[in-house]
């Protein structure tokens, strides 16, 4: 629980065809690969231990998800971004949100986004926009701008979890409300032909995987505010300090996962 190495209130998880358990190492800033009969995880993104707004660090990252191609995207919470990570490449590119960390409620931005998934029918990316209240939907690879696809309407409050099911109705987890909503499936987008499309169970899946992005395009980098950061209710620090063992000795219980000292 306390040594550099070990993972700290991790926030999501995905297991993957192969085996291999894919863990978001939230307060160690970092994305883990666990393959079977390895001792050792693989660092898929982030550096341990180490947080601040660069291609190569996140902030307390949260959701996780895979595309056909095998392309790693992470929501960057406290960074109020999406980062894209191509397969054996651990510098990020921002296909969501402020490549510089500036929180904002336009639909080009994001503000501590949580909950992430993609549609299997487009490849478009939905993102659970926490403080903002609602779940954007971003064009395949990411894009300049999303689309609201629910937020007001369901009454949402501080949406964290996403996903869809086989028809593409999302089911949007809101925390404060405490409840599942359930949306029906917005009309596919025309960003990705659905020939592009592989279930991640494919073996099509797996070769990109394996293939470390040899053939795979960069994601466009998000054009970020140059306006100065104004203080967020939930801003973490860039720099945070390991806790000693007697620091977490006198936490009773330990904080929990969803972080909601940093985040209500």
């Amino acid at each position: 629980m306390n040594g550099p190495e070990a993972i700290k209130y991790p926030r999501s998880m995905v297991l993957m065809p192969t085996g291999d358990v894919v863990v978001c190492d939230t307060w160690s800033h970092r994305v883990l690969c666990y393959s079977p009969g390895v001792a050792v995880p693989e660092v898929l993104a982030g550096k341990p231990n180490s947080a601040a707004c660069t291609p190569e660090q996140m902030c307390f990252p949260s959701g996780i998800a895979f595309d056909a191609e095998g392309r790693l995207y992470v929501t960057d919470t406290n960074n109020h971004r999406v980062q894209c990570f191509l397969p054996g490449q651990t510098h990020g590119t921002t296909v969501a949100g402020s490549a510089d960390g500036v929180a904002g409620a336009g639909l080009n931005e994001l503000n501590m986004p949580t909950g992430l998934c993609i549609d299997s029918r487009d490849g478009s990316l939905l993102v659970a926009d926490r403080m903002n209240g609602r779940v954007l939907r971003f064009p395949a690879e990411g894009g300049q701008q999303g689309e609201v696809v629910a937020g007001p309407k369901q009454q949402l409050a501080r949406p964290w979890g996403v996903c869809q099911d086989a028809t593409g109705a999302i089911y949007v987890s809101d925390e404060r409300r405490c409840m599942v909503v359930k949306v029906e499936a917005p009309k596919p987008t025309a960003s990705s032909p659905p020939s592009r499309l592989l279930p991640p169970q494919s073996a099509a899946f797996l070769a990109a995987r394996a293939d470390a992005a040899k053939q795979v395009p960069v994601p466009k980098e998000v054009d970020a505010p140059k306006q100065v950061p104004t203080p967020e209710e939930a801003d973490a620090p860039k720099q945070v300090p390991m806790p000693t063992e007697a620091d977490v000795a006198k936490q009773d219980p330990p904080p929990c996962s969803c972080d909601h000292n940093a985040l209500d």
